[in-house]
Protein backbone atom coordinates (compact mmCIF):
# COMPACT_ATOMS: atom_id res chain seq x y z
CA UNK A 1 0.00 0.00 0.00
CA UNK A 2 1.32 3.42 -0.93
CA UNK A 3 1.44 6.05 1.79
CA UNK A 4 0.20 9.49 0.88
CA UNK A 5 2.01 12.47 2.37
CA UNK A 6 0.65 14.46 5.24
CA UNK A 7 0.07 18.20 4.70
CA UNK A 8 3.45 19.87 4.27
CA UNK A 9 5.27 16.53 3.91
CA UNK A 10 7.31 15.87 0.74
CA UNK A 11 9.82 13.13 0.04
CA UNK A 12 13.33 14.37 -0.88
CA UNK A 13 13.34 12.22 -4.06
CA UNK A 14 10.16 13.84 -5.33
CA UNK A 15 11.46 17.27 -4.43
CA UNK A 16 14.74 16.71 -6.26
CA UNK A 17 13.06 15.33 -9.37
CA UNK A 18 10.68 18.26 -9.47
CA UNK A 19 13.60 20.72 -9.35
CA UNK A 20 15.48 18.80 -12.06
CA UNK A 21 12.35 18.65 -14.22
CA UNK A 22 11.75 22.37 -13.94
CA UNK A 23 15.39 23.11 -14.79
CA UNK A 24 15.28 20.86 -17.86
CA UNK A 25 11.99 22.29 -19.06
CA UNK A 26 13.39 25.81 -18.62
CA UNK A 27 16.54 24.82 -20.48
CA UNK A 28 14.54 23.35 -23.35
CA UNK A 29 12.40 26.45 -23.57
CA UNK A 30 15.57 28.59 -23.69
CA UNK A 31 17.03 26.40 -26.42
CA UNK A 32 13.75 26.60 -28.35
CA UNK A 33 13.89 30.39 -28.29
CA UNK A 34 17.60 30.88 -28.89
CA UNK A 35 18.12 28.03 -31.37
CA UNK A 36 14.67 28.10 -32.95
CA UNK A 37 13.78 24.53 -31.98
CA UNK A 38 10.40 23.22 -32.93
CA UNK A 39 7.56 23.65 -30.46
CA UNK A 40 6.67 19.96 -30.78
CA UNK A 41 10.14 19.05 -29.51
CA UNK A 42 9.72 21.23 -26.44
CA UNK A 43 6.22 19.94 -25.74
CA UNK A 44 7.32 16.34 -26.25
CA UNK A 45 10.26 16.73 -23.95
CA UNK A 46 8.13 18.39 -21.27
CA UNK A 47 5.49 15.66 -21.53
CA UNK A 48 8.16 12.98 -21.23
CA UNK A 49 9.55 14.59 -18.10
CA UNK A 50 6.06 14.90 -16.64
CA UNK A 51 5.38 11.22 -17.25
CA UNK A 52 8.73 10.34 -15.68
CA UNK A 53 7.86 12.30 -12.56
CA UNK A 54 4.45 10.62 -12.34
CA UNK A 55 6.05 7.18 -12.65
CA UNK A 56 8.60 7.95 -9.94
CA UNK A 57 5.83 9.34 -7.76
CA UNK A 58 4.04 5.99 -7.98
CA UNK A 59 7.16 3.95 -7.29
CA UNK A 60 8.89 5.85 -4.48
CA UNK A 61 6.82 5.51 -1.29
CA UNK A 62 6.34 8.29 1.16
CA UNK A 63 7.82 7.42 4.57
CA UNK A 64 5.48 6.42 7.34
CA UNK A 65 5.06 9.06 9.99
CA UNK A 66 5.83 7.89 13.50
CA UNK A 67 2.68 7.69 15.56
CA UNK A 68 2.76 9.50 18.89
CA UNK A 69 3.57 7.15 21.74
CA UNK A 70 0.40 6.30 23.56
CA UNK A 71 0.21 5.84 27.30
CA UNK A 72 -0.45 2.40 28.65
CA UNK A 73 -4.21 1.89 28.45
CA UNK A 74 -6.18 1.62 31.65
CA UNK A 75 -8.19 -1.58 31.88
CA UNK A 76 -11.88 -0.85 31.34
CA UNK A 77 -14.04 -3.41 33.13
CA UNK A 78 -17.25 -4.72 31.57
CA UNK A 79 -20.49 -2.92 32.29
CA UNK A 80 -22.55 -4.16 35.20
CA UNK A 81 -23.81 -3.31 38.64
CA UNK A 82 -20.92 -2.50 40.96
CA UNK A 83 -20.55 -3.76 44.49
CA UNK A 84 -20.54 -0.89 46.97
CA UNK A 85 -20.09 -1.33 50.74
CA UNK A 86 -23.11 -0.51 52.88
CA UNK A 87 -21.14 1.18 55.66
CA UNK A 88 -19.47 4.59 55.46
CA UNK A 89 -15.73 5.00 55.83
CA UNK A 90 -14.29 6.08 59.16
CA UNK A 91 -12.65 9.46 59.56
CA UNK A 92 -9.39 8.26 61.05
CA UNK A 93 -5.75 8.50 60.06
CA UNK A 94 -3.79 5.30 59.55
CA UNK A 95 -1.55 4.51 62.54
CA UNK A 96 1.43 3.40 60.40
CA UNK A 97 2.68 4.35 56.95
CA UNK A 98 2.48 0.79 55.58
CA UNK A 99 -1.33 0.87 55.77
CA UNK A 100 -2.99 3.04 53.12
CA UNK A 101 -5.33 5.69 54.47
CA UNK A 102 -8.28 4.28 52.53
CA UNK A 103 -7.73 0.75 53.81
CA UNK A 104 -7.69 1.99 57.40
CA UNK A 105 -10.89 4.00 56.91
CA UNK A 106 -12.62 0.93 55.43
CA UNK A 107 -11.55 -1.59 58.06
CA UNK A 108 -14.97 -1.65 59.77
CA UNK A 109 -17.03 -2.21 56.62
CA UNK A 110 -18.51 -5.62 57.30
CA UNK A 111 -20.18 -5.80 53.89
CA UNK A 112 -16.73 -5.46 52.30
CA UNK A 113 -14.83 -7.75 54.64
CA UNK A 114 -17.49 -10.43 55.00
CA UNK A 115 -17.75 -12.17 58.35
CA UNK A 116 -14.03 -11.96 58.99
CA UNK A 117 -13.47 -11.25 62.67
CA UNK A 118 -10.48 -11.61 64.95
CA UNK A 119 -9.72 -11.07 68.58
CA UNK A 120 -6.03 -10.68 67.81
CA UNK A 121 -4.32 -7.38 68.54
CA UNK A 122 -1.57 -7.23 65.91
CA UNK A 123 -0.67 -8.63 62.52
CA UNK A 124 1.96 -10.81 64.16
CA UNK A 125 -0.77 -12.35 66.33
CA UNK A 126 -2.73 -13.24 63.18
CA UNK A 127 0.31 -15.09 61.85
CA UNK A 128 1.24 -12.61 59.12
CA UNK A 129 5.00 -12.47 58.50
CA UNK A 130 7.19 -10.11 56.49
CA UNK A 131 8.58 -11.88 53.43
CA UNK A 132 10.76 -10.60 50.58
CA UNK A 133 9.66 -11.46 47.03
CA UNK A 134 11.83 -13.74 44.94
CA UNK A 135 13.64 -12.34 41.92
CA UNK A 136 11.23 -14.24 39.67
CA UNK A 137 8.30 -12.57 41.41
CA UNK A 138 9.86 -9.12 41.13
CA UNK A 139 10.33 -9.62 37.39
CA UNK A 140 6.78 -10.91 36.89
CA UNK A 141 4.59 -8.51 38.87
CA UNK A 142 3.39 -5.20 37.38
CA UNK A 143 3.92 -1.72 38.77
CA UNK A 144 1.19 0.65 39.84
CA UNK A 145 0.74 4.40 40.11
CA UNK A 146 3.32 6.33 42.06
CA UNK A 147 2.94 5.48 45.75
CA UNK A 148 1.66 8.19 48.06
CA UNK A 149 4.42 7.58 50.62
CA UNK A 150 8.17 7.64 50.19
CA UNK A 151 9.09 5.16 52.92
CA UNK A 152 7.50 2.72 55.36
CA UNK A 153 9.02 0.45 57.98
CA UNK A 154 12.49 -0.92 57.34
CA UNK A 155 12.37 -4.65 56.81
CA UNK A 156 15.92 -5.37 55.78
CA UNK A 157 16.07 -8.23 58.28
CA UNK A 158 13.52 -10.77 59.46
CA UNK A 159 13.76 -9.27 62.95
CA UNK A 160 12.97 -5.75 61.70
CA UNK A 161 9.97 -6.97 59.71
CA UNK A 162 8.66 -9.01 62.63
CA UNK A 163 9.03 -6.05 65.00
CA UNK A 164 7.10 -3.77 62.61
CA UNK A 165 4.21 -6.24 62.21
CA UNK A 166 4.15 -6.83 65.97
CA UNK A 167 3.27 -3.12 66.27
CA UNK A 168 0.74 -3.16 63.42
CA UNK A 169 -2.97 -3.44 64.32
CA UNK A 170 -4.99 -6.05 62.47
CA UNK A 171 -6.14 -4.85 59.06
CA UNK A 172 -7.02 -6.60 55.82
CA UNK A 173 -8.70 -9.97 55.40
CA UNK A 174 -6.73 -12.96 56.70
CA UNK A 175 -8.67 -16.19 56.77
CA UNK A 176 -5.36 -17.88 57.47
CA UNK A 177 -1.76 -16.72 58.03
CA UNK A 178 0.07 -15.26 55.06
CA UNK A 179 2.91 -13.00 53.92
CA UNK A 180 3.20 -9.24 54.14
CA UNK A 181 5.50 -8.39 51.20
CA UNK A 182 8.76 -6.61 52.09
CA UNK A 183 10.24 -5.14 48.91
CA UNK A 184 13.34 -2.94 48.48
CA UNK A 185 14.07 -3.29 52.20
CA UNK A 186 10.71 -1.78 53.22
CA UNK A 187 7.34 -3.16 54.20
CA UNK A 188 5.02 -2.78 51.22
CA UNK A 189 1.93 -0.62 51.73
CA UNK A 190 -1.37 -2.46 52.13
CA UNK A 191 -3.18 -0.53 49.39
CA UNK A 192 -6.49 -2.32 48.68
CA UNK A 193 -8.55 -4.83 50.63
CA UNK A 194 -11.50 -6.51 48.91
CA UNK A 195 -11.75 -3.52 46.57
CA UNK A 196 -14.67 -2.44 44.47
CA UNK A 197 -14.29 -2.41 40.71
CA UNK A 198 -13.74 1.35 40.64
CA UNK A 199 -11.05 1.12 43.32
CA UNK A 200 -9.19 -1.55 41.34
CA UNK A 201 -9.11 0.31 38.01
CA UNK A 202 -6.14 2.66 38.75
CA UNK A 203 -3.99 -0.36 39.66
CA UNK A 204 -5.21 -2.59 36.83
CA UNK A 205 -3.44 -0.62 34.14
CA UNK A 206 -3.53 -2.54 30.88
CA UNK A 207 -5.25 -5.44 32.65
CA UNK A 208 -1.96 -6.48 34.29
CA UNK A 209 -3.02 -6.79 37.92
CA UNK A 210 -3.65 -10.51 37.55
CA UNK A 211 0.14 -11.01 37.32
CA UNK A 212 0.64 -9.53 40.78
CA UNK A 213 0.44 -12.80 42.74
CA UNK A 214 3.04 -12.75 45.50
CA UNK A 215 3.03 -16.54 45.94
CA UNK A 216 2.88 -18.43 42.60
CA UNK A 217 0.93 -21.22 44.31
CA UNK A 218 -1.95 -18.76 44.81
CA UNK A 219 -1.98 -17.67 41.18
CA UNK A 220 -5.27 -19.33 40.23
CA UNK A 221 -7.14 -18.02 43.27
CA UNK A 222 -5.72 -14.51 42.78
CA UNK A 223 -6.78 -14.44 39.12
CA UNK A 224 -10.29 -15.52 40.09
CA UNK A 225 -10.49 -12.73 42.67
CA UNK A 226 -9.32 -10.18 40.11
CA UNK A 227 -11.87 -11.28 37.54
CA UNK A 228 -14.60 -11.34 40.18
CA UNK A 229 -13.75 -7.77 41.14
CA UNK A 230 -13.59 -6.63 37.51
CA UNK A 231 -17.15 -7.84 37.10
CA UNK A 232 -18.34 -5.68 39.98
CA UNK A 233 -18.60 -8.37 42.66
CA UNK A 234 -17.19 -8.44 46.18
CA UNK A 235 -14.20 -10.79 46.52
CA UNK A 236 -14.99 -13.63 48.90
CA UNK A 237 -11.64 -15.21 49.77
CA UNK A 238 -9.69 -12.21 50.93
CA UNK A 239 -8.01 -9.97 48.36
CA UNK A 240 -5.11 -7.92 49.73
CA UNK A 241 -3.07 -5.77 47.35
CA UNK A 242 0.28 -4.31 48.42
CA UNK A 243 2.53 -1.77 46.73
CA UNK A 244 6.22 -1.22 47.29
CA UNK A 245 6.85 2.40 48.35
CA UNK A 246 10.20 2.42 46.54
CA UNK A 247 9.77 0.67 43.15
CA UNK A 248 5.93 0.78 42.94
CA UNK A 249 5.66 -2.97 42.31
CA UNK A 250 2.29 -4.51 43.14
CA UNK A 251 1.89 -7.72 45.13
CA UNK A 252 -1.35 -9.62 45.53
CA UNK A 253 -1.98 -11.83 48.56
CA UNK A 254 -5.09 -14.02 48.55
CA UNK A 255 -6.25 -15.74 51.74
CA UNK A 256 -8.63 -18.62 51.91
CA UNK A 257 -11.89 -19.35 53.67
Amino acid sequence: MRHRPAPGQYHPVHYGLSVVGLVLIGAMAWLAVTHQLKLTFVLGGGLSLTLLLLIVDRIVPYPRRALPKEEEPVFTPPAGEDFEPDEPELDEAAPVSWIAAGVWRQRKQASRLGEFETDKATMADVGVTAEAPTQETRERVPTGPQPAVSFTAEAGTAEAGAAALAATPVVGVWWEPGPWPACCGQLAVLTLVNPTRKELIPYDRGGQIERATFDPEDDEVWRELVEFTRNGHEPENGMNLFQCPVCARLYGVATYD
